[in-house]
């Protein structure tokens, strides 16, 4: 016994240090490095091409390191799609419009000044359906390397440090709504609901497939809601 506890012990420091150097790999890059990508409403598409290129190597270490581990990819999530990897991706979809949805009827009990204080615009839009193509591969990128951090990568992890999975959901959820910290306190509530829908279908499917598309899908949504927005209240005007 006094031999394995130092051997757990040593097992659970190194884990601890893997995660925090995944942490520091993950979360600094490419948000803060990306030209004008901080507090910009809009901009250019080379920062999305840029966001891509760099998620790319991200992506890989993160695999290669899960594919060093004793137990296979699978148990990650990291396996071929099935179609039912679709129709649970189109389950977290709706759970992320109605996170989103509830977060914003709740900001309306709010007074104005508050409400817009709260809230702040999304840092990637377009401006013309010219840059829908890159913007949808924008999107499976996103959705790909944040739930593979968060999700297959985050939550078995810290079922291997012995946190349960509804306290490994919130953990993770809490942390990937901070993440999307300039997007204001309400996109943080937001997000941090639809980390937690996407966490639930994780840890009943253990598929990455499925929560990768939900999240393209819901941020494809976004896209195209900002984009007709300005000509629906147009229309509305007229």
């Amino acid at each position: 016994m006094s031999m394995v506890e130092p051997d757990k012990k040593k097992s659970i420091r190194s884990l601890i240090t893997e995660m925090a150097l995944v942490f520091l790999l993950f979360i600094p890059f490419p948000i803060y490095f990306i030209p004008g990508a901080v507090g910009s409403t809009t901009p250019s598409p080379i920062q999305m091409v840029v966001y891509i290129i760099m998620a790319v190597p991200q992506m890989g270490l993160l695999v290669y390191i899960l594919s060093l581990q004793k137990v296979p990819l699978p148990a990650y999530g990291i396996k071929k799609p099935r179609w039912s990897s679709l129709g649970w991706a189109l389950i977290g979809l709706g759970g992320a419009f109605i996170s989103m949805s509830a977060v914003a009827y709740a900001s309306y009990l709010l007074p104005e000044g508050v409400r817009e204080s709260l809230f702040k615009q999304a840092p990637f839009a377009i401006t013309s359906p010219e840059e829908i193509p890159l913007m949808i591969a924008f999107c499976i990128f996103v959705g790909y390397r944040e739930e593979l951090l968060f999700r297959s990568y985050l939550i078995p992890r810290l079922g291997e440090l012995g946190v349960k999975p509804v306290w490994a959901i919130v953990g993770t959820s809490l942390v990937f709504g901070l993440a999307h910290w300039n997007q204001g306190l309400l996109g943080v509530a937001a997000t941090a609901l639809i980390g937690a829908s996407f966490g639930v279908i994780f840890v009943l499917r253990k598929d990455l497939h499925a929560v990768a598309w939900g999240h393209a899908l819901y941020d494809i949504g976004v896209f195209l809601l900002m984009l007709v927005r300005p000509y629906f209240e147009q229309f509305l005007k007229n």
